[in-house]
């Protein structure tokens, strides 16, 4: 003996019981606000990652500047200026608000 059920559409189960569209309409919601929190936390990594790039170009840079000075003395000048620098990037990196870039197309 087989059971034969006859399947419905969700949609007609949501307008037939009155509180489901509540419920849905709120899952909803439910559903794009982690999906805008997401999108946000995403965005905020991709400035993260920007700005250690940065940094870590300016290390190389600050490596090559060490390496071809000529003269040792003039190290402590080069490292000094440089943690200057990488402090007033730290300083206006983490003062200023999220950038808010497009994410690039692929």
């Amino acid at each position: 003996m087989s059971y034969a059920f006859a399947s419905q559409p969700s949609v007609s189960l949501f307008n037939s019981v009155p509180f489901a569209q509540t419920s849905r309409t709120l899952a909803m919601a439910a559903v794009h606000i982690q999906a805008h929190s997401i999108k946000d936390l995403i965005r905020l990594q991709i400035e993260s990652l920007a700005f250690v790039q940065s940094r870590c170009e300016q290390d190389v840079k600050l490596i090559d500047e060490l390496v071809t000075s000529e003269k040792y003395h003039n190290t402590f000048g080069v490292y000094a200026e440089f943690c200057r620098d990488a402090a007033s990037a730290y300083a206006n990196e983490t003062r200023q608000p999220m950038k808010k870039r497009r994410l690039p197309a692929n």
